[in-house]
């Protein structure tokens, strides 16, 4: 089962959300784990999240457990903010549209959940970014550990 869920962004310190301390390749892929603002996430990147912040995230190289992938990342139009449920909205199908039309990133019959950043009005005047990202299936193996997918 599919579901589909959207986190706004509350950027109280738009620094925060620019670190990127993760290691990564010539390509721009996370090779050891680092602290990487939501505004750096690239996609391709994989991510766990534990706490509560949606101004960074530990980046993970997605061949180790990983709680999320980005798949897509857009901009929303400039203009007025157009408010929290429109924002979450517009941001949901875009997503899910996204979700779609991006095989070579997604086996969607290994993913749980579409979910995403947004902006919300603290951040708005910086930052339109929508960042996509699935939650990929855990399953246990027979030594009892958990395998992302």
């Amino acid at each position: 089962m599919l579901s589909i869920a959207m986190f706004t962004a509350c950027n109280k310190e738009i620094s925060s959300s620019l670190i990127d301390e993760a290691s990564r390749n010539e390509r721009g892929q996370i090779e050891a784990p680092g602290e990487v603002g939501v505004l750096r996430l690239k996609i391709g990147d994989c991510f766990t999240n534990e706490g509560d912040s949606v101004e960074f995230v530990l980046g993970v190289p997605c061949s180790t457990p990983h709680s999320a992938k980005v798949f897509a990342i857009f901009e929303l139009p400039v203009g007025e903010y157009p408010g929290l449920e429109k924002t979450k909205n517009i941001a949901l199908m875009k997503c899910f549209d996204e979700s779609l039309n991006t095989p070579e990133l997604l086996d969607v019959t290994k993913i749980i959940s579409i979910s995403g950043y947004a902006p919300d009005s603290n951040s708005w005047a910086n930052d339109r970014s929508v960042i996509c990202f699935a939650t990929p299936k855990v399953e246990v193996n027979s030594e009892g550990f958990q395998k992302t997918i």
